[in-house]
């Protein structure tokens, strides 16, 4: 259970970060500010939490010692959509000017997990978190909240 629930934290956290750095830099209305750096990752890791609480709350109701079949189901109907969930309110945020590149390779890192998971969902229960990257990134950028 502790896994899953840190595997969760992890991937929402990178999720969460990874939003948050794909957000739109095309906007057709150019006299809208862009968020600051501080604004975006408070905003950031309050979508984190929320989406952290959920998947807790979810990880709690399959038990401290769930099977491998729980783990992957949980991944499949919970985690991955969750997680596609924050990203995209992280990414309706927009990128703080100037840090677009570190945003958008915390998107790539954690499209790279999600699409991990997706392809072969026992990858929960392998040693390797295949959101590690994202989380790293997204805790060196600020989102505490973001990197389980």
């Amino acid at each position: 259970m502790k896994k899953i629930r840190s595997l969760a934290l992890f991937a929402l956290a990178l999720l969460a970060l990874f939003a948050i750095g794909c957000g739109s830099s095309d906007s057709s209305d150019s006299s809208a500010e862009a968020l600051s750096k501080a604004d975006y990752i408070a905003q950031g890791n309050a979508i984190c939490k929320a989406g952290n609480d959920e998947l807790a709350a979810a990880a709690k109701e399959i038990g401290s010692n769930p099977s491998k079949d729980q783990i992957i189901a949980y991944g499949n109907d919970t985690l991955i959509p969750n997680l596609e969930d924050q990203a995209a309110s992280l990414r309706a945020l927009g990128t703080p000017e100037g840090d677009e590149d570190t945003v958008n390779a915390i998107y790539d890192a954690l499209d790279k997990g999600i699409a991990a998971v997706k392809a072969d969902p026992a990858v929960l229960v392998a040693t390797d978190d295949p959101f590690s990257e994202a989380n790293d990134l997204a805790a060196a950028y600020g989102l505490s909240g973001c990197a389980g």
